[in-house]
């Protein structure tokens, strides 16, 4: 899936939109390389796999 981020993101989104009675742990920002306040992907945020 090339989008996968992005539609995370974007779900993130809606669920800060319409359900603002919810909260977001940080970490899922981190989890899935996201700025926290553009919900966009953040590729240099990518964790480095070293073998």
């Amino acid at each position: 899936m090339k989008n996968r981020y992005d539609l995370i993101g974007h779900f993130l989104k809606g669920v800060t939109l319409f359900r603002p009675d919810l909260s977001i742990d940080p970490e899922v920002y981190k989890d899935f390389y996201l700025d926290e306040k553009t919900f966009r992907f953040m590729p240099e945020n990518l964790k480095k796999i070293s073998c």
